[in-house]
């Protein structure tokens, strides 16, 4: 067996350029594998097409990783399958919600952007297939009649099975029937066709629905994430969306606050762990004491739309994953039309500290769109 002869640091992550002990690198490994030149060739070689096509093919190079990406697979399923669609939608590509109408049992390439598929709603999959033979639909009540499932018994009996209730409505939560309504009425219509008495029509809050979407699909795609949303505003103030929080020591970074926990250390010490997202990436943050009326002066809540200058701690030669508000920046806090009201009543009710001229002196910046 080849011994290693020498180990070299190479940066933060840990890796290390191994050198082997001898002439050559055809080596027999304990698993009676030969390690050699023309092996890591072969790889480079496979390396080189795919880096080709993620480079000009950057739609369709994602929607094949995508569509093998296998649910239910420890090392392939629901994770890697969502990395991958947060990863095409940091590079800028829509990837729209499932469609009844346009969505298939796979994921799909529609217009440059990738159509999100039938079969990976949760509770759907195994009629995906029956839903997609029937398309296209005309209304709720077209989709109610015509799919079902032919179904022979033992005796030669022929029957035939809609889909289930938990089936249609893991569509309607994922946004699959939008194109014939708001969810409440696709809903309340779903209900009407099914005619059943003393059954009570649910009606859902828009967040809700939001909290549905992620249920069944893993994610909210029926709106573009806040990174694509306010793209212009990034680039112009030079924010940075959430997954560049490792990239410098000090950075800015630009997403709603989804999470805000007090904690104490094992020495003791009072802190805040905040939690913040750009609906692709979310990036923890420690507000320690000496920073803590500054930041709860900006972000009194959650949800609350803001850049924030975070820090990493220093490590021997670069810095560490780990990253705290840093009180010596100025915090911009954006205020969304169709918040501005809602703030308005929660500072009425003495839950939201109203914007004053002090705030500049705080280091806090507010910004209505």
């Amino acid at each position: 067996m080849p011994k290693v002869s020498s180990a070299r640091f190479v940066d933060r992550r840990r890796l290390y350029n191994l050198r082997m002990a001898g002439k050559t690198h055809n080596y027999v490994l304990a698993a009676g594998l030969v390690s050699k030149n023309s092996h890591a060739v072969a790889y480079s070689a496979v390396s080189t097409v795919e880096l080709w096509l993620k480079y000009h093919y950057l739609p369709e190079y994602m929607t094949a990783l995508i569509n093998n990406a296998k649910l239910g697979k420890k090392k392939h399923g629901k994770d890697i399958f969502i990395s991958y669609i947060n990863y095409a939608r940091r590079r800028g590509i829509l990837v729209k919600p499932p469609d009844v109408n346009r969505s298939g049992t796979t994921f799909l390439i529609e217009d440059g952007n990738i159509l999100f598929s039938l079969a990976h709603i949760k509770y759907v999959a195994a009629q995906a297939p029956v839903v997609a033979s029937f398309q296209p639909f005309l209304s709720v009540a077209d989709f109610y009649e015509r799919v079902k499932v032919e179904t022979t018994t033992k005796t030669g009996k022929k029957s035939s099975r809609r889909p289930s209730k938990t089936q249609v409505l893991a569509l309607v939560k994922s946004g699959a029937l939008d194109s014939f309504g708001s969810r409440n009425d696709v809903i309340a219509e779903y209900y009407r066709c099914r005619k059943k008495k003393n059954e009570e029509v649910p009606h859902y809050a828009d967040a809700e629905w939001e909290a549905f979407e992620r249920e069944v699909t893993g994610l909210c795609l029926s709106k573009p994430p806040l990174m694509m949303k306010y793209r212009d505003l990034m680039r112009e103030n030079k924010w940075k969306a959430v997954g560049e929080a490792g990239s410098v020591k000090k950075v800015k970074i630009f997403g709603r606050i989804v999470d805000i926990r007090p904690h104490t250390s094992k020495a003791g010490n009072s802190m805040h762990i905040i939690d913040i997202s750009d609906d692709v990436d979310v990036q923890t943050f420690f507000v320690f004491q000496a920073g803590k009326e500054a930041f709860f002066e900006a972000i009194s809540r959650k949800k609350v739309l803001a850049a924030v200058p975070l820090d990493h701690f220093q490590e021997e030669s670069s810095f560490s994953e780990t990253c705290f508000y840093d009180d010596r920046g100025t915090i911009d806090v954006v205020t969304e039309a169709s918040t501005q009201e809602e703030e308005k009543n929660e500072a009425g009710k003495g839950n939201v500290a109203e914007s004053t001229d002090e705030d500049a002196g705080r280091r806090i910046r507010r910004l209505p769109v």
